[in-house]
């Protein structure tokens, strides 16, 4: 009797030390047959219900189980692609229940709110193009390698990444021309395994990165006034137009496009980058630029700057080059592979296309040239050159030309045509004092 009584004493005293609040220990995972594997998960969207019903009810009782929802390891559902109709989310209620989810689609809903704090295990998100989209918790999906949640809405003013140290695909900000987010400062600072980031479009005026794997930057239309590519080797493609930078300091052996286009730089040393292909750095303030360590460029745009003077001696696989509205006052082009030649409204004197016998077209209009010599140009498809000092043009030796526009200029005396060129003259005026002649 009384070996009873301690017994009930000594079980007493461990129900009072179990507060009614306590959680209930569950051992191990969700069983289709407990109580709380059993448990119908609330799903108050229609169509997110419809959805997750109709792919993951296993026992099609018309209820999705905390146990079926457990077993949901991918949910593909963008707008009314899955449902049809006028079907879009507007409400991922019930998603925490899919403790095992590693993958994420819901583009192109009606979200306002996603989050995801629950779904440790996500490595791949696309929520893009939820228009309404203002809040997005992720601070606790470290295994997140993927994000896309461009053309949202975001409400937030400085977005550390910190959380998520496995990312490597960022895409965020706008769609097109249009921008709905509010970051202002983005800190990747911690993601060293990034490789690819895109934030274009955006009110971004503050990036911190330290990303040695990362491979692809694309940060057109921002408000950045400084950026810091120094930890950054392995860039191979950049865009970073259309902001308000002044200085740029690349270390990118590897760099194979530059975009830097509508800055305000001043200066740019690609002295580094020996293997760029893709150069445009056009509306800018630069004054002078250094392509000797360039020799791979193929598409170069130097336009709207104040460059005087460029050698181009070195760049013998350029294909397409743009120099117009700049102070360049004469041209010496030794590329056989170029095709396309845009120089108009520059201070051109002389013109050498001896070296370019490939050229398809040619703008040089508005400039100060005397003479151009057109005679090695067998493949010129257009070639536009009003406005210049002009007294002849032979345009005989160019029997693919189906584009010719000579006029305005007061200053043309002669144009030299071959038999079956004078539909050309049907694209302008000529003026009465020009005359024709056929070789």
């Amino acid at each position: 009797m009384k070996r009873f009584a301690l017994l009930l004493l000594a079980f007493a005293g461990l129900m009072s030390a179990c507060s009614k609040d306590d959680p209930v220990p569950q051992d191990g995972p969700l069983t289709p047959d407990s109580p709380e594997g059993r448990e119908a998960v609330t799903i108050p969207d229609e169509f997110f219900r419809t959805y997750l019903l109709k792919n993951f009810d296993l026992d099609r009782n018309g209820e999705l189980s905390r146990y079926e929802a457990s077993l949901v390891v991918r949910i593909s559902c963008p707008g009314n692609i899955i449902l049809g109709g006028d079907a879009y989310i507007s409400d991922a209620t019930g998603i925490e229940a899919c403790t095992n989810l590693h993958y994420l689609n819901l583009t192109g809903n009606d979200l306002t709110k996603l989050d995801l704090s629950n779904n440790k295990l996500l490595d791949t998100l696309d929520c893009s193009m939820n228009y309404k989209l203002k809040s997005l918790d992720i601070s606790q999906n470290k295994n997140l390698q993927q994000v896309h949640c461009y053309s949202c809405s975001l409400e937030i003013d400085k977005w550390d990444l910190s959380a998520n140290p496995e990312l490597r695909d960022l895409r965020i900000g706008g769609d097109g021309y249009y921008s709905f987010s509010t970051i202002s400062v983005l800190d990747c600072s911690s993601n060293h395994k990034l490789e690819n980031l895109r934030a274009g479009i955006s009110q971004m005026s503050e990036l911190y990165l330290d990303c040695p794997e990362l491979t692809s930057v694309d940060l057109e239309l921002n408000n950045l006034s400084s950026l810091d590519f120094s930890n950054c080797p392995k860039l191979v493609t950049l865009n970073i137009s259309q902001n308000k930078l002044t200085h740029l300091d690349l270390q990118c052996p590897d760099l194979d496009l530059l975009r830097c286009e509508s800055n305000n730089l001043t200066a740019i040393d690609v002295s580094n980058s020996p293997k760029l292909n893709v150069f445009y750095c056009n509306n800018n303030q630069l004054q002078g630029l250094d392509l000797t360590n360039n020799k791979d460029i193929e598409y170069l745009r130097i336009s709207d700057n104040e460059i005087q003077n460029l050698d181009l001696d070195d760049l013998l696989i350029l294909k397409e080059f743009d120099c117009s509205n700049t102070e360049i006052t004469s041209l010496q082009l030794s590329s056989p592979e170029l095709t396309q030649l845009v120089c108009t409204n520059c201070n051109l004197q002389k013109l050498n296309l001896s070296n370019v016998p490939n050229l398809r077209t040619l703008e040089c209009q508005n400039n100060n040239l005397q003479s151009l010599d057109l005679s090695n140009l067998p493949n010129l498809y257009a070639l536009t050159c009003y406005e210049n000092q002009l007294e002849t043009i032979d345009i005989s030796n160019n029997p693919e030309l189906r584009g010719f526009f000579c006029n305005p200029m007061e200053t043309l005396k002669t144009i030299y045509m071959s038999e079956g060129q004078e539909q050309l003259l049907r694209a302008f005026e000529k003026p009465e004092t020009t005359e024709v002649v056929y070789k």
